[in-house]
Parts: C-alpha cells; structure tokens; sequence
C-alpha cells in the first residue's frame, strides 16, 4: 500500500497552497479537509499542472547493487523549481562521490565518473560530451574529492555543496573559486543519428 507520509509538495504555482510547500500529503489534506487523492486532483487543477511533489524513499542495497552493476548509470532528476525541491538537484554527485568512492570505497573515482559523463553521453549519442577530448564541448568540474560534502538537505535543498572549485559549462566558468558566478552558456541537447556530427563539431567515430 502507498504510503503517502513519503510524500511531499515542494512546488504549488497558487497561492491557495503554496504554504504547504515541504509539508507531507496527509498532513496537508486534512488542513484542507479532503483525502491525498483529491488533494492532488485539487493542486494539478488549480496550478493548471504546474506543481510537484518530493518523494522519500529507496533502499541502501538496491542502490549498491545498481551502482556497481556494468549497465548501471548515474543521473539526477532533480528539478529546482518551488519553495521545497528535492535535495538531490545539488546533492545527488557530491553526496555519490564522498559516500560511495571516497568513503566506502564501493567505485573507483574513474569509474564513477564514466558513469556519471561518458557512459550515459555515449548511450545517448551525445557525441561531443562527456569526455575532454579536442573537439568536444569544455563541460568540466574542478573538485577536491578529499572536501566534498553534500549540505543540501529536505529543509533547504537550495545549500551548495562544500568541495567544488570550479565549473566550466561550454568552456564558460560558471563556478570559480567555489562561488556561483551565473551564466547562461548551457544548451538543450538532442542525440544525434549515428555517423553524423553536432554543427561545428567534426564526428569522433
């Protein structure tokens, strides 16, 4: 049975209930006299969709298992969007790299980091990410595996992680001496069909 006291809103686009932001479900539903079912129908349609919720949960041993498995990739679906997002969206590769490599010795760092940039790139057909190679795009990140520390938690999942020097995106800094200096040199990305390169890239096949 779902057990909706794992669940909370973080993002509300009304002002009916954006003070429930970071709450669980149940705890708002019965502030608002009505069941998690119809609360949700009520926040989709109010919002016109434009609401999300947080979600607790997994298991350390379903996650080990998947970490190490040879098809295992590491990604975030983080969005940080709303008053209460998701911890995940600044923790998810400080908080895998401190625990998982540094602490417990579970990947290698080079491991982690093919499956965190190159692996996933390569099974996109992302051709031109994902490694540092001429011709490829600058994505880097500058980090002291030694100080690497998650700080985002579900109270504030807005703190930065302690660790990380630099960040070039597009060979733009972005992050310089671990402090957030903006930009916009970031870019949706498409995969591409096989054999054929990005405009102004040349193929790496």
């Amino acid at each position: 049975m779902l057990d909706w006291w794992l669940y909370s809103l973080s993002n509300a686009a009304h002002p009916a209930y954006q003070g429930y932001e970071g709450r669980p479900l149940p705890e708002a539903a019965q502030a608002e006299g009505v069941s998690v079912p119809e609360l949700i129908m009520d926040v989709l349609r109010e919002t016109a969709l434009d609401s999300t919720i947080t979600a607790k949960g997994g298991r350390e041993h379903a996650n080990r298992i998947m970490l190490q498995h040879p098809a295992g990739m590491i990604g975030s679906d983080g969005v940080l969007v709303g008053g209460r997002p998701h911890p995940r969206g600044f923790g998810t590769y400080p908080r895998l790299l401190a625990r998982y490599v540094r602490d417990n010795r579970l990947l290698r760092l080079e491991e982690a980091v093919w499956k965190m940039s190159a692996f996933p790139a390569r099974r996109h057909r992302l051709e031109d990410r994902g490694v540092l190679t001429p011709g490829a795009a600058a994505d880097v990140v500058v980090f002291s595996l030694s100080d690497l520390e998650d700080r985002a938690t579900y109270e504030n999942a807005l703190q930065r992680p302690k660790g990380i020097d630099t960040v070039l995106v597009n060979g733009h800094p972005v992050i310089r001496d671990g402090v957030y200096r903006g930009g916009t040199s970031g870019r949706a990305l498409r995969p591409l069909a096989a054999g054929t390169a990005r405009p102004g890239k040349r193929s790496q096949r």
